[in-house]
This record gives C-alpha cells, sequence and structure tokens, in this order.
C-alpha cells in the first residue's frame, strides 16, 4: 500500500511538471509571438510619398559607388552615390547636386558612364538618360517588364550603345537608334545570375563579370562569349567587381576571394599570394604599379624585378580596419580621386601623401543649425563641424563654405542667425559675424572680449543689441563698440534659449528652468519649471503667448507673463511628454506660422497647431531626411528643417497640404 501510495504520488508530481512545463513554453512562445508582432509593427515598410519639388532633400554624401570623368569634359567629375548624383569641376571646384527634383527615380546610384556627351546612370530603380539642356534625367522604358528594376552596372561600348545588368534578370543591350533595351543570354549562364562587373576593353570588346567568380569577354561585332577560366572554382556568391589590365597581362579583383592574376590575357587567372585583404573592389592604374580599394582600405602595388610590393596608404580617419572601404578610384597625374563607405569622398595628393576631403553638398550630416533667407542657406554641424556651408536657396546647390581661412577657428558652431545683411554664429569658444557675400566679419575667440563660448542661442533685439545664450550666463553684445557684458545675476544658469517678452526676456537653461528677466535692471522677475527641468527652445506668438519645449516633458504654455504655466498633453508616440522614450526626446523647436514645431530624437517633428489646439506629425515617410531633427529654419517661402543626414527645403503650401491630410 506505501509503495503503491509512492508510485502514485511520483505520477502526480510528474504530471504536474508536465502541466507547468507546457505552461510554461505556451507563455514563452506567446510572449515570442507578442514581441515579434511588436516588432513587425515598428519595422513594417511603407513608400516614401512626398513631392520632390516641394520637398527638396540635400544628403550628407556617405557611400560613393563610382567616379567617372564626363567624355564631354575630362575636368568633370561624376560621383555616383547613395544620396543622388553630384557633379565637381575640379577647375573651378563647383558643386552640381542632382536628386529625386531633378527626374531621378531613385537618389541610390551606383554607377555611371557616358556616350557622345550623355551621361547613363543606374540606379535602384531604373536606367536613366541625362537630358543636358533641361538639367533632368529621363527614364529609359523597357518592353520586358524590367522597368523600375534594380541596375547593378552600366557602360558604353563605343558605336555599340549602352549596356546594362538588371539584378537577378541578367544584361540588356540598347543599340545606337533604338528606343527599347533587349535583353542578352550569355550561353551557360543562367538569366537570373547576378552581373556585377561591365567594363569596356577595346575594339567593339565588353568585360563581363558574373556571381560565381566567372568573368567573359563579349565581342559586340561577333555576337560571341568567350570565358576566363580560373585555376578553382569559386564560391555561388563570389562577385567580381573590377578587371585591370596591366603590361600584357591581367588582374580581377573579387567580393571575398581576393585578387587574381595572369601574366598573359590568355593564360588561367592564378590567386595572387600575399595579398593584404580578403576581398578587392576597384583598381586605379599607375606608372610602375597600381591602386587597389578594398574593404580594408586602399593599397598601392609597385611592381619591381625582384615581384611586387604592397604598400598601405592609411587614412587619417581611419580607426579600424574596415572604417575606409574604398568602393571606387580616378586617378589623374597628380592627385588620386576616391569613393568609400562611410568617408565620403575626396583624393589624395600623390606626390605628398596628403588627404583632402570634398565638401560635395555637406560636409558633416548632423546640421545643428540653420539660418537662411530667399536667395542664401547657411548650415552648421555642431561637434567637430568645424564649418559653415552656404547653399543657393533657388537650387539647393552648394556655394562656398566658411572656415579657417576665413577666421572660424571653433570646431563646434552650433547657433546660427541672420539678421538683415549679417549672419551672427556662436560656437563651443566663439561668438562671430559674417555680413551676407561674405566679404567681411568678426570673429571672437577665447582671447578675445568674449566672456565666455558655448553660444547656444542668438537673440538680436536690435542693430545695436543682441543676447547670446551662453553656458555660463547671458551675455549682453553691442555691435557698433563690439563690447560684451555677463550678467551678473545669470552666471553659471547654462541658458539654452531666449525669448522675448516686450522689454523683457524669457531665459531656458539646461538645468534650472524657466526665468523672466529684465536687462535694464539685470534682474529676475520670475522663475517656472524649477528643479531639473531641461528647455531646449521657445516661441512668443504674437498675442505675447510663450510655448516652452522641453526635452523630456513635452510642451508648455504661458499666456501672459504673471499666469502661471500650462502643461500640454501630446497624443501618446509624438513626443516623450514624460514617458522617457529616449527615441521621442524633444531636440529642436521653433514657432513657424502658427505652428510649434517640435524635432525629435528619432521620432521626426510633431507640430502643434495653436489657433486649432490641434497636434500633428511631420516624419521620414512624408519626405525629411531622416527623423532625427536638429534644427528648424523660416523664411517667407519656405521651412528648412536639419537633420542627423542632411537638409530638407519644404514649400510652405506642401506643408499645409500634408498637416491638414485627414484633420
Amino acid at each position: 500500500m506505501e509503495l503503491h501510495k509512492t508510485i502514485h504520488k511520483q505520477r502526480q508530481l510528474r504530471r504536474l511538471f508536465r502541466v507547468s512545463v507546457t505552461i510554461a513554453l505556451m507563455v514563452t512562445v506567446l510572449l515570442v509571438a507578442l514581441y515579434l508582432i511588436r516588432q513587425s509593427k515598428k519595422t513594417v515598410l511603407r513608400e516614401v510619398e512626398f513631392d520632390p519639388i516641394a520637398c527638396v532633400r540635400l544628403f550628407d554624401i556617405s557611400r560613393v559607388y563610382r567616379i567617372r570623368a564626363a567624355d564631354y569634359a575630362p575636368h568633370m567629375l561624376w560621383f555616383a552615390t547613395a544620396e543622388g548624383i553630384r557633379v565637381l569641376n575640379t577647375e573651378t571646384l563647383e558643386w552640381q547636386r542632382y536628386g529625386l527634383d531633378h527626374g531621378l527615380t531613385s537618389e541610390t546610384i551606383v554607377d555611371v558612364c557616358f556616350e557622345d556627351g550623355t551621361a547613363w546612370v543606374a540606379t535602384w530603380n531604373g536606367l536613366l538618360r541625362f537630358d543636358r539642356a533641361e538639367k533632368r534625367f529621363q527614364p529609359i522604358d523597357f518592353s520586358v517588364g524590367a522597368g523600375g528594376a534594380r541596375i547593378l552596372a552600366v557602360e558604353s561600348v563605343p558605336g555599340a550603345g549602352i549596356f546594362f545588368s538588371i539584378d537577378t534578370r541578367g544584361l540588356y543591350h540598347l543599340a545606337p537608334g533604338d528606343t527599347v533595351p533587349r535583353q542578352r543570354l550569355i550561353p551557360d549562364v543562367r538569366a537570373s545570375a547576378r552581373i556585377t562587373c561591365l567594363k569596356y576593353r577595346t575594339e567593339n570588346k565588353l568585360l563581363v563579370g558574373v556571381e560565381g567568380r566567372r568573368l567573359l569577354e563579349y565581342d559586340v561585332s561577333k555576337d560571341e562569349f568567350s570565358t576566363f577560366h580560373f585555376s578553382r572554382p569559386g564560391s555561388r556568391k563570389t562577385y567580381v567587381w573590377d578587371v585591370l589590365f596591366d603590361n600584357g597581362g591581367m588582374w580581377v579583383a573579387t567580393s571575398d576571394d581576393g585578387l587574381w592574376h595572369s601574366e598573359k590575357v590568355a593564360d588561367t587567372l592564378l590567386p595572387v599570394e600575399y595579398f593584404p585583404a580578403k576581398g578587392a573592389y576597384v583598381f586605379a592604374d599607375d606608372r610602375d604599379g597600381f591602386y587597389c580599394g578594398t574593404p580594408f582600405g586602399l593599397w598601392r602595388y609597385h611592381e619591381s624585378v625582384s615581384g611586387g610590393t604592397w604598400v598601405q596608404l592609411v587614412h587619417p580617419a581611419e580607426k579600424s580596419a574596415t572604417d575606409f572601404q574604398v568602393f571606387t578610384l580616378a586617378n589623374t597625374s597628380d592627385v588620386l580621386w576616391y569613393g568609400s563607405m562611410d568617408l565620403g569622398a575626396g583624393y589624395l595628393r600623390k606626390e605628398r601623401i596628403e588627404w583632402v576631403p570634398l565638401r560635395a553638398g555637406l560636409a558633416s550630416p548632423n546640421v545643428v543649425a540653420i539660418a537662411a533667407d530667399d536667395t542664401l542657406l547657411w548650415t552648421s554641424y555642431g561637434y567637430d563641424g568645424d564649418h559653415i556651408d552656404r547653399f543657393f536657396v533657388a537650387d539647393v546647390q552648394y556655394d562656398r563654405n566658411y572656415g579657417r581661412y576665413d577666421g572660424i577657428l571653433d570646431p563646434q558652431i552650433q547657433s546660427l542667425v541672420l539678421d538683415g545683411s549679417r549672419l551672427y554664429y556662436g560656437g563651443f569658444g566663439c561668438f562671430g559675424w559674417l555680413d551676407d557675400r561674405g566679404a567681411s566679419g568678426r570673429y571672437f575667440g577665447r582671447e578675445s572680449a568674449l566672456p565666455h563660448g558655448d553660444i547656444a542661442d542668438i537673440f538680436v533685439q536690435s542693430d545695436s543689441s543682441i543676447y547670446l545664450a551662453s553656458h555660463f550666463g547671458l551675455i549682453h553684445y553691442r555691435p557698433h563698440i563690439d563690447s560684451f557684458h555677463l550678467y551678473e545675476n545669470t552666471e553659471g544658469m547654462r541658458i539654452t534659449c531666449i525669448a522675448p517678452n516686450h522689454d523683457k526676456l524669457w531665459l531656458g537653461t539646461l538645468a534650472r528652468g524657466l526665468h523672466l528677466f529684465d536687462p535694464i535692471a539685470g534682474q529676475i522677475m520670475n522663475t517656472r519649471l524649477e528643479g531639473t527641468m531641461r528647455i531646449m527652445a521657445m516661441g512668443v506668438t504674437d498675442a505675447g503667448r510663450v510655448l516652452v519645449a522641453t526635452k523630456l516633458s513635452g510642451l508648455y504654455r504661458i499666456d501672459n507673463a504673471s499666469d502661471p504655466i500650462e502643461r500640454i498633453p501630446a497624443p501618446g508616440g509624438l513626443i516623450d511628454d514624460g514617458a522617457a522614450e529616449r527615441e521621442k526626446h524633444v531636440t529642436a523647436a521653433r514657432l513657424i506660422d502658427g505652428r510649434f514645431w517640435m524635432g525629435t530624437r528619432e521620432g521626426g517633428c510633431a507640430v502643434y497647431d495653436i489657433r486649432r489646439e490641434k497636434w500633428g506629425s511631420f516624419g521620414y515617410y512624408d519626405g525629411l531626411v531622416s527623423d532625427r531633427v536638429q534644427s528648424f529654419y523660416d523664411t517667407d517661402s519656405h521651412i528648412w528643417i536639419g537633420c542627423d543626414g542632411g537638409v530638407n527645403r519644404l514649400e510652405k503650401s506642401y506643408i499645409n497640404r500634408k498637416l491638414n491630410e485627414g484633420s
């Protein structure tokens, strides 16, 4: 009997254990399912829908896939990038930007070639031809259903037309006089194979690199393919990126299988021993050797009687092996042009090994301050920005740069204000101004009469009275006599922003709330939001109402200076509003045409309509460069929004239409 009870008890325990494990597994599966559903909602992809003329986007250049000199003018370099096309006149150093507003169907451009003065560009959304007279791109129509396809490479064969490859759809040919491309099947190569390299060789011959480390030569005049042989088979996912013919031999760059070489073009290709990188992207021929761009930096191969030597050329911004991934090279007599994944574009002075980065539109991605009128736009970039860039408003084209050669020695320019003909700027250790054409200006640095630096905001009260929000307090600057005065009652307040209130000033601080200050008496009249409240920006309406944007606690309102402050709750998901969601922290704000715009760390813009007391939003899917917003500026015709990654020029009619949709 005791044995029976013991066995029965053990069975109950085992049954209870199995039930517990089953419940635990079911709960785990349910939690995982809920998590995946939530993540899928967060990462769901949808089309970015916006008017590219009314919403012009100027990106920072990151990936540069191809650099080629125009056949109609060798000093004109075309840069195919992940942010559109940039064209550089190397004689005048003038840039031209081309984006969606110029007819591009995608701003990811992977290749470019030229045929009789016409540029052809390969995009992630079709092949396009450039009309130089109209300065617009025209898409090529496909009769085989390939329109809108991802183009991987494009090349011109003189007299034979344009060849290009479509991702997983093979090789296509647009012959002279034809309007519709035709697919060209390659013997023993499946039609869905990726063709990653097209390179004109000579006399109607085109090199074709196919995934699986296969290299063929197409004789266009004979309509025949021949194959180059490798000494051993390659992986199915190994790509051929480039081919170089040098001293009668041939070099082949592959994605993850190093370099291959043959002493004679007809010989079998052998792996290059002692090549310092696992893969290679691109070649640039040079005397006594060549340059090679790889996922592990730039290398120079020096030929000699005893063999060859590899020398690495280290970019000054390299901190690890893969920081400088060189996608493209273009060689001239005195400089080597490069394009990379993360370090943009630039050139190397070969004689003295000097690296020169290029400012093709935006030189730094973090646009922390903007100033503009209806003619010119200025941008600055915060920490290590080191300069101010200027653009033409009409076509959003790069004009010039202000930096060390103009006396601006501060590495962090974080505030800009345009007043009449003067642009005022403030930085980590400086304050200064430039006239609207840059012919003159003043710079006040650490050795000047400026009491302290770290100028977060600038308020121009009049031509003779300017107030600076400083980390060390409120500073009064009088331009006509170049004098500065730090108000004692504000020392140590770490002021972040300034807003007028008749003859007084509202001062927002980093950690000590909001203060009403009388600059005539030099006294603080009132204090709100005491404690550690971080004030990011303020706006004052024509009726005197003050809107206050805080970093972590949302939006506040003061109708009159003597009234209590009122919190304006925001709908869930727009701004932090006390929920401590890091991606919704407020980073910048500005009052524009009756709406208070608040930029967030990663959630785009939250927009509060003061008159209607309604909230709206504006973000990446409305045309914003990115959802990491840093700055705002408005003019009579446009709203400018600076982001981590670039800047937007938005027509106000477009903004009104977007914000009124569904309201």
